[in-house]
């Protein structure tokens, strides 16, 4: 009994904690309104390129096909658009478009906002995590999190580094389920989460990945009797992860794969 009242006096104050977060995060961030006449918070060029790619979104209902205005004329575009495909990650931009759609507010307060909402999720999932070793070692971890609204931290957001954190959003989602106890069915969120990450961010299903087969190492040294269902599991999500990730793995490698790899040949020859 006196257990469940230290978790719920806890959980209390950790989410007062996070309630105070993302009052004094957001209002730096938009000054305490919802809705502004212009993009508010963007301090860089990869911010604005975020909103332009939630605005073609919203403007023709796909993540992979560049906007008429990238073409000299209309008749060019209808002419030429079927032959490019364009190729960002697709979970921020869906998002940002179906919460406008839905809110009617402007799309580049509703995309800023959604990205420090992750942030706030990741602070919560950062706790919960800590709290499976030590639930007083997550409560003091909580008040760190403040570091992110200084300038040198803040730039994640304000510079427009978003897809990274929605990445890092689904890659702590992952840890934390599958440091949490087992349930049946658990495969089908691992395969959804990494199917997220990696459209959301690729690099963080490499992290995943890591993490998994550590985690399985891990398991196999010191709990073998649970490494043969943990075995399985993480082969069916995988399996049904690479199933839904074939059409955006394709892209990702016939368009940014390419141009990624060449400009880093010449920045190196440079």
């Amino acid at each position: 009994k006196m257990r469940s009242k230290e978790y719920y006096v806890s959980a209390w104050l950790a989410l007062f904690f996070l309630a105070v977060f993302l009052f004094l995060g957001a209002g730096k961030l938009l000054d305490h309104q919802l809705t502004h006449p212009s993009p508010v918070g963007m301090m860089a060029a990869d911010a604005f390129t975020h909103n332009w790619v939630a605005q073609n979104t919203y403007d023709t209902g796909y993540v992979d096909q560049p906007p008429n205005y990238a073409f000299p004329s209309q008749k060019e575009a209808e002419q030429k658009a079927d032959s490019y495909k364009l190729f960002h990650p697709s979970v921020l931009p869906l998002l940002t478009a179906s919460i406008t759609q839905l809110s009617g507010l402007n799309l580049y307060d509703i995309n800023i906002f959604l990205v420090f909402f992750f942030i706030v999720l990741m602070v919560a999932i950062s706790y919960f995590i800590l709290a499976q070793f030590n639930e007083t070692l997550a409560l003091f971890s909580l008040p760190f999190a403040l570091l992110f609204l200084q300038r040198k931290f803040f730039i994640a957001l304000s510079w427009g580094w978003w897809d990274f954190l929605t990445g890092e959003l689904f890659l702590f989602a992952i840890v934390l389920l599958l440091l949490a106890e087992k349930f049946p069915l658990r495969y089908l969120f691992t395969a959804a989460l990494i199917t997220a990450a990696f459209m959301s961010h690729g690099v963080e299903t490499i992290y995943a990945t890591v993490f998994i087969i550590l985690l399985l190492m891990l398991t196999f040294f010191l709990e073998r009797k649970e490494f043969r269902g943990l075995f399985l599991e993480q082969l069916k999500a995988a399996a049904m992860a690479l199933v839904i990730i074939i059409y955006p793995l394709n892209l990702f490698l016939k368009t940014w794969s390419k141009i990624g790899g060449s400009q880093i040949l010449n920045m190196s020859y440079s």
